[in-house]
């Protein structure tokens, strides 16, 4: 998915890297229901070779900025959803609304990603402060 005027970036920013391709697979994200359907974003993700004999990454992968999360199935609006609803009913009840609303997700999974919001702070995913920059 290339969308115009927002171009794909590396997930990390490493200075001397060059544009070498490693790599591409397909990518799947969850996103928000419409129309009350589940709806699956299929991405076609390159991997780059990093250069630099320095670092630790000999590659990466381009995210694309304000949708993708590094290591997340879900859509930065997806997630913030969940864990909305996750933070207001918690578990079952949580579920439920979740199901209604089409947001594929369980009363544990929603228990998990209030304890992961505990761990990490506010406005700061769970996952990019365990897995920061390798």
């Amino acid at each position: 998915m290339h969308a115009a005027g927002s171009p794909l970036r590396p997930a990390l920013a490493v200075a001397s890297a060059e544009r070498r391709v490693h790599s591409r697979y397909e990518r799947r994200l969850s996103d928000t229901a419409i129309s009350n359907q589940q709806t699956v974003l299929h991405l076609r993700v390159r991997r780059f070779f990093c250069d630099d004999g320095g670092c630790e990454k000999k590659t990466f992968a381009e995210q694309v900025p304000g949708l993708t999360f590094r290591h997340d199935r879900c859509t930065v609006l997806l997630r913030k959803v969940r864990e909305a609803i996750a933070l207001a009913l918690g578990g079952r009840a949580g579920a439920r609304l979740a199901e209604v609303q089409a947001i594929g997700i369980g009363k544990d999974a929603l228990l998990r990603l209030i304890s992961g919001l505990a761990r990490s702070g506010p406005g700061q995913c769970a996952g990019a402060r365990r897995r920061r920059f390798h």
